[in-house]
């Protein structure tokens, strides 16, 4: 594999030597490991992972959506495929933007999402924890908290790092104009801290596996001065450059989103751009795949394209709703409370009703004023979270921001 590297995009931490990587495995698995790779050139060794946004163990996406009630942040779980009666699961975890972060995820290994959020420290406790309701656990009250990061530190780039099947609990810190990051592995041993980015680069939420070797790499995204959007991806052990990929833009349209998964299948994540409105031109909400393990590109319009005003239709990333180990090109509708999805396994439209409250649209058609998705997180689906969003000001500069912050924050 031809690795393509750039200058001052990354620093080696002189603190992760081989000796240091060894020990966050044993040597049975560094043995396999080496042999391994000598044979097929790529890990071979990583555990089964479930489906993202799965919380009831099916093997597909849920429909997932969030409303702030008194404070707090709900969660509205609908299982896939809908039973009657329907399967649901309404949790109140975690507070309102910026108290707390939401973080998608499987932490117990059980191959179910689990439901939590991080919480910076404050002064009085500088302490920053995630809270986590792990699905292994019978009692919906227990907590599972995880002290990790600093209050000025943000759990981006959260997934699975060593490639055991479990999410690793992740923060991203600004250090002498880079972004250092610090991943605290769920097989065990000492934490990591890879430096990769500048601090003028950009972060979506999650990890992803772009090289397809069983393990998320580093992932950030680089504007140049044109508005032209290359991506970088870094080794997880090593903070060594193992991807780069021109793909997408941050300029030049009202709304655009940025992210990716694994939509062809090979268990390597594609890279996804999303047009969102742009004044009637020939992109506007067109979703461009492109390969990262080929030449291979998608382009294909689908929804309605979301404005500034938060009028349209949300980008739902990381959602395989068919289960057939593909992603499927999603969005969800505020107006009428409406996920659809376009089914890799067959091709087919597939629309499901959702509200929180009933599977079932009512028999009048609500009133979009009063269903319209507000940048404070109401009604906001859970799979629009995992993107970059650049927006279009009044001024006419642009602003970039990562999903979770720019929907639910006030």
């Amino acid at each position: 594999m031809k690795i393509n590297t750039i200058k001052a995009l990354t620093q080696m931490n002189s603190a992760v030597t081989p000796t240091t990587i060894k020990s966050h495995l044993n040597k049975f698995m560094i043995i396999n490991f080496i042999l391994l790779t000598c044979l097929v050139g790529t890990s071979v060794f990583a555990a089964p992972r479930g489906v993202e946004f799965d919380y009831f163990g099916t093997g597909r996406s849920n429909y997932v959506i969030f409303n702030v009630e008194n404070g707090q942040l709900r969660w509205d779980i609908l299982e896939n495929t809908v039973t009657n009666p329907a399967q649901t699961r309404r949790v109140f975890w975690g507070f309102e933007y910026p108290n707390d972060f939401v973080v998608l995820g499987d932490y117990d290994g059980d191959m179910k999402n689990d439901i939590g959020v991080w919480r910076p420290g404050d002064a009085q406790n500088p302490q920053s924890l995630f809270y986590i309701q792990r699905s292994t656990n019978p009692d919906p009250n227990a907590i599972f908290g995880q002290p990790w990061g600093s209050p000025t530190d943000l759990p981006l780039q959260l997934g699975d790092f060593d490639g055991d099947g479990i999410d690793d609990f992740t923060v991203v810190r600004e250090e002498d104009g880079n972004f250092s990051h610090y991943i605290l592995p769920s097989g065990g041993g000492g934490f990591r801290r890879i430096v990769f980015g500048l601090t003028s680069d950009f972060l979506v939420t999650g990890g992803g596996d772009l090289t397809g070797d069983g393990r998320d790499e580093v992932i950030i995204y680089r504007d140049d001065e044109n508005g032209q959007t290359t991506v970088f991806a870094a080794d997880s052990v090593t903070g060594s450059l193992v991807f780069s990929q021109e793909w997408g833009t941050s300029a030049g349209y009202e709304m655009a989103f940025g992210g990716y998964g694994d939509y062809l299948g090979d268990s390597r994540a594609d890279l996804v751009h999303i047009f969102g409105e742009c004044g009637g031109c020939a992109a506007e909400g067109t979703w461009w795949i492109k390969e990262t393990g080929g030449d291979t590109v998608r382009a294909v319009k689908f929804g309605i394209p979301l404005n500034a005003d938060f009028e349209g239709d949300y980008p739902l990333f990381d959602s395989d709703f068919d289960g057939d180990g593909k992603l499927d090109i999603a969005v969800f509708r505020s107006e009428n409370s409406t996920f659809y999805s376009l089914r890799s396994s067959d091709g087919q439209l597939h629309s499901q009703y959702w509200d929180g409250n009933s599977t079932s649209p009512p028999s009048s058609e609500p009133n979009p004023s009063e269903n319209r998705l507000e940048p404070r997180g109401k009604s906001i689906p859970a799979a629009a979270l995992k993107a970059r969003v650049v927006a279009k000001q009044p001024d006419g500069t642009y602003r970039v921001e990562q999903a979770g912050k720019f929907y639910l924050k006030k």
